[in-house]
Formats: structure tokens, sequence, C-alpha cells
């Protein structure tokens, strides 16, 4: 390890032996090697600020070009020195007042009030005044302070008196940690004063976005390859209840609007695609499982009350004026198995009717069949009997 201007390498001194220049320790003797000068002067200059690693100081002399004499290495990293300052702050342009922070560039050594960690360093204390965007000559108190406002690896910030919770960079990921588990919560906004909160993905284009104005979160991406834009995945361990994969719960109070949606789903296709599905339902078990009913969709319909005009499990409603190529209709129900089903339709419980038609043009056919001797163009009834019975579709 080469030694630091006259300060002897590790283990070599004895515990106890006093290491000071003059000023009880603020005057630092190194080799002007060891500074950094900054581009604005070309040796160690005078009075101009110099730092190495995170200290910083002012030199008692000035540097022999093509030397590196251990007394031209000498700074006082406290005092009150005069120094050129920059009016400058991360914003741009801002003036300097006496107590004002100042800070070091760690490229062009030039001095200002901008703090960004990536090119600056603490350097003392402006003690006088410098106008917007000018550079003036004022007295400085130089100290020699750590970074200011940043946390390197593996370098917790800590909350509450008894470190309560803490937030570290593990050079892998940002984490915050309670000292003990379920402790508190992270809140942004109190209910009375909020803010928006955006979490952008790999493009300025892609983010989620809580609008504290709207109360409203939406979610705007853009995706060149099949994803999920919203993915839940749960494995529900519960012996008892029910568990719920997506639940949204509606109190609508308001009157005269034109409608509640509890989900609204909506697909606008504008490219060549072999499906296109407003929503996509599938269920599957693992072996043999004890199921009481399984429904790719259940609907549980509440009493709305009297002053319901029109009250349906499933309305399907359809405005299209090119009908499907191959088949066009309002349901279809297939069987994609091998094994056939007990019914494609199951009715249970008391109706007024079957089928009601209803509205001004009732011309609904049953069927296309057109030969009344045609087995194919029939309908099959199971009685309560066990016996079968048949519609016959044919024109009139």
């Amino acid at each position: 390890m080469c030694p630091q201007g006259v300060y002897p390498t590790a283990d070599v001194c004895a515990i106890g032996n006093e290491i000071s220049s003059t000023g009880e320790g603020r005057h630092i003797t190194l080799f002007p090697d060891n500074l950094e000068h900054g581009s604005g002067v070309a040796v160690v200059t005078k009075g101009a600020p110099v730092y190495f690693e995170e200290a910083v100081g002012i030199p008692f002399s000035t540097q022999t070009a093509g030397t590196n004499l251990i007394g031209q290495g000498v700074i006082d990293t406290e005092g009150i020195w005069c120094v050129d300052v920059n009016g400058a702050n991360d914003g741009g342009a801002e003036v300097v007042v006496p107590g004002d922070s100042l800070y070091i560039n760690t490229t062009t050594n030039v001095v200002s009030k901008i703090r960004d960690n990536a090119t600056q360093l603490p350097f003392g204390y402006a003690l006088g005044n410098v106008g917007s965007g000018s550079t003036e000559r004022i007295a400085v108190k130089v100290h020699w302070d750590p970074r200011s406002h940043w946390l390197e690896d593996q370098e917790r910030l800590y909350f509450g008196d008894l470190f309560d919770v803490s937030i570290e960079w593990n050079e892998t990921n940002l984490e915050m940690l309670p000292l003990v588990n379920d402790t508190g919560a992270f809140n942004i906004g109190n209910g009375t004063l909020s803010m928006d909160v955006q979490i952008f993905g790999n493009a300025a284009g892609n983010f989620m976005l809580w609008d504290s104005s709207l109360n409203t979160l939406a979610i705007t991406t853009t995706h060149a390859a099949a994803a999920n834009v919203l993915f839940i995945l749960t494995t529900a361990e519960a012996t008892a209840g029910q568990t719920n994969g997506f639940v949204s719960v509606i109190t609508s109070t308001g009157d005269g609007k034109s409608g509640t949606v509890a989900a609204n789903l909506y697909v606008v296709e504008e490219g060549n695609t072999e499906y296109v599905y407003g929503a996509y339902v599938g269920f599957a078990a693992i072996a043999n499982k004890t199921i009481t009913q399984a429904a790719g969709i259940f609907l549980y319909l509440e009493d709305m009350g009297n002053a319901v005009e029109h009250q349906v499990g499933v309305s399907i409603n359809r405005n299209i004026t090119n009908v499907g190529t191959a088949s066009d209709a309002f349901l279809e129900m297939r069987n994609h198995g091998a094994t056939a089903a007990t019914a494609y339709l199951r009715l249970t419980g008391e109706a007024t009717y079957l089928i009601d038609w209803s509205g001004t043009d009732q011309k609904v056919p049953v069927s296309n069949g057109t030969d009344s001797n045609n087995v194919s163009h029939k309908v099959a009834v199971f009685m309560a009997d066990s016996t079968v019975r048949y519609f016959h579709l044919f024109t009139d």
C-alpha cells in the first residue's frame, strides 16, 4: 500500500502515537499527486480548491510543474478562505447567500450550490453573496464532510427512535424493511394531502398511474410480443371459506347515470387473428377431486326490487352488419371432448315460459331444416317418464 503523504502505511505506527500536522490536525500533508486539482488549473495551485476521495481542502502552495514534492501538498481542510464560487444549483442559475452549503465538482473543481452526488462533494459554507449565474470570489468556510445525501451499497437509512424501519440498496434491490414483521404502513398521502403515483416500465409509454385527483388506477402498455398485462398467480391453501382471485365491488348511489358496470371488457382488434374473445374463462382440477359444482361462469342475482323493467341473467346484444362467413349466432355451445355431455342446456326451477319471443318482429325460426322426413332435423325431448319425444322441424 502506498503511503499518503507523510502518513504511514497500515500497521506501521504504534497505538497512541500522535500523527498530526499543524492546526490541530486540520492541515494535512500529502504529495501533490495525491490531490485532484480539476481541469481549471494545470497543477495543484495555492488557494484553488482540491479534493482527494471524499476529503476537500485549500493548498498552501503551488506545485512546481513536473515535480511531486511533499511540501507542495499541504492543504487546509477547514478555515475560511477566499474562493471563486459560481451562482448555480441543480436547477440552474441561482444566487448564493451567506450560510448556503457549497459543493465542489469532481471534474472541474468549480464550487457552487450544485449538490448532485454523481459529480459533487460537500466543500463548505458561503460567507458572502454571489449573483445568479455569476462567478465571484467570496469568503468560504471550508469544511470536510461526508457526502450529505448519498447512501452507498448496503448502507442503510433508518427511521424511528429504535431503528423501526430501514431502506437499503443491497447491490441488487432497493429494500425497505421493518425491524419487526407487520409494522406500520407505507403511505403516500394521508387522505387530505395526496400525490399521483406513477411506475414506469422499460419505456416512457409503459406505466402504471394512480391519479389522485381522479381516484383511478390505469395501466398503459405496448407489447411487441404475446404477454399478460395483468397477471395474478395465487396458491389458495384455505380449508374453509372462499378464495377469490379478483373482486370488484361497486356501491352505486347516484341517480340519473346511464349505467353501473363492475367489469367492462372491450377488445379493439386491428390485426388478422385466429380468435377474439372479450373474456376467456377456463378451469381444471389436478387428479380427481370432490367438487359439487364446476362452472366456467356462475351468475347469482339478488332481488333488485319491483322497479326493474328488464331483469336477465345474461344479456347478449348484437350490432353487426356483416354476418360470419361460416356461421353466425348469438350463442354457440360446443362439446370439445370425446364424451357426450348429458345435455347442452339444463333447466332447473320454475319459469313462466321456456322461450319468450318478444318484440315487434317475431320471425325467429328454430332451425333451417326443410325436410319433414329427415330425422336429422329434429329436437329430442326427454320426458319425466324417461320416454323420448321429438320436435320435428320443417318448413310451412
